[in-house]
């Protein structure tokens, strides 16, 4: 046979090479580990402020998170959700948000209510 692909290995050793026990005893244990650095900004936004970003793509990033206060809910998406004559995205209300992606992100108001958000941006180092 010249196809590695159709051979089923039967479990023996080679000839002439010694066979090496393998014990498994369960799961491995895990530690859950920090990122590497952290940043925050804060956008202070009126009903009118325009969109906004306020994460970049990035491939480094561990999280981030979104702490929205204020008297209305803002809006988040793509560039071209927050920025369309009636904004699109999603709405979030006053809350915290945890974000696990690396894709850019925008911000904007609803058009009538204050808003503050909060983000920190966490990255593993490169």
């Amino acid at each position: 046979m010249t196809d590695h692909q159709d051979q089923a290995h039967d479990g023996a050793a080679a000839p002439g090479i010694a066979a090496v026990p393998v014990k498994h005893d369960g799961d491995v244990p895990t530690t859950a580990r920090a990122a590497d650095y952290g940043a925050w900004m804060t956008y202070t936004l009126a009903a009118t402020t325009p969109a906004q970003r306020i994460l970049f793509y990035d491939k480094q990033r561990s999280r981030a998170l979104l702490v929205v206060s204020g008297t209305g809910p803002v809006f988040v998406g793509t560039q071209a959700q927050t920025q369309a004559a009636t904004v699109q995205g999603g709405s979030l209300p006053a809350g915290v948000y945890e974000l696990k992606n690396k894709q850019e992100l925008w911000l904007a108001p609803d058009g009538t209510h204050t808003a503050t958000v909060a983000v920190l941006a966490e990255r593993w180092a490169s």
